[in-house]
């Protein structure tokens, strides 16, 4: 989705949407998860944004931002994460019965 009106946004609910879906797939995850965070986006305009965007979240989280041509829905900018996921040692996986 393209905010033409304020396309200094745009990096932050491209985020937010990402933290949506990690929300719905791993409920117990959370942003302090997140190992990694990689950025695609179509202009070295939106890779400063991007740049920027995340320079003001004040995150240790390595950030890498990717040019490519195009994006779903004609989108700037599309996040990435590594995620972290809870400790499952203590789980059984049904195949070694």
């Amino acid at each position: 989705m393209i905010l033409l009106s304020e396309p200094d946004k745009e990096p932050d609910l491209a985020y937010r949407h990402v933290l949506r879906v990690l929300d719905a797939v791993e409920p117990q995850a959370s942003e302090a998860d997140i190992l990694e965070a990689i950025c695609y986006v179509k202009s070295p305009e939106n890779g400063r944004l991007a740049k920027a965007y995340w320079s003001d979240r004040d995150m240790s989280i390595q950030l890498t931002v990717n040019l490519v041509e195009q994006l779903p829905r004609n989108a700037n900018f599309e996040w990435e994460v590594v995620v972290k996921l809870p400790d499952c040692d203590n789980e059984q996986d049904d195949d070694e019965d």
